[in-house]
């Protein structure tokens, strides 16, 4: 099968706390992140998303470690039909400023050696 990440991939750490919320009116559930990268995130699906179409939209509020929080709408990849499942997610839509905190979040966790 052939690879078609394009970015590299690297999981959390217990000690560089990434929080991913999915936020839908007053409605606000953190998600477990399974791995971070420059193109997106996996996320482990909540039922309130659970089988997402491909392109759907999904409203995030992100915050990583020293850096204010930001909401974005993130881009369904894959979502599995069944809570617990995986679901990869895009972020077309980061300021420049929100891009270079997910930056310097991968390259952190990178050099800590938590490649995925």
């Amino acid at each position: 099968m052939k690879e078609r990440r394009q970015n590299v991939r690297v999981h959390p750490a217990a000690d560089y706390d990434i929080v991913v919320e999915y936020v839908s009116g007053m409605v606000s559930v953190r998600l477990q992140v399974l791995d971070i990268a420059i193109g997106g995130l996996g996320l482990i699906v909540d039922e309130l998303f659970v089988g997402s179409a491909i392109g759907a939209p999904l409203p995030l509020r992100i915050t990583f470690p020293g850096a204010p929080k930001f909401e974005t709408t993130a881009e369904v990849r894959h979502c599995s039909r069944e809570p617990g499942g995986k679901c990869g997610v895009a972020l077309p839509n980061l300021t420049e400023d929100e891009r270079t905190h997910l930056h310097r979040a991968v390259a952190e966790l990178q050099e800590r050696g938590h490649s995925a």
